[in-house]
């Protein structure tokens, strides 16, 4: 599930406890932020990095100014 704040500035998601990727491994809050990240990383050219540009961060990300993503 996953909520937001009202000026939609913030979004919580509650990951499904137990859910578990093919291997077995369980998923967790990390696993999303490598996502993303490898999203926005511009190397990997993903036409989905547009989506994510509201995420707090993500120019900075991109323009190589910092390594991590700070919105995540």
């Amino acid at each position: 599930s996953w909520k937001s704040s009202r000026d939609n500035l913030r979004w919580v998601f509650k990951l499904k406890e137990g859910a578990t990727f093919h291997n077995g491994r369980e998923v967790t809050a990390q696993d999303f932020v490598y996502t993303y990240t490898r999203i926005l990383d511009p190397r990997t050219e993903s036409g989905a990095s547009a989506l994510l540009m509201r995420i707090k961060g993500a120019t900075d990300f991109i323009e190589g100014k910092t390594k991590t993503v700070e919105g995540l």
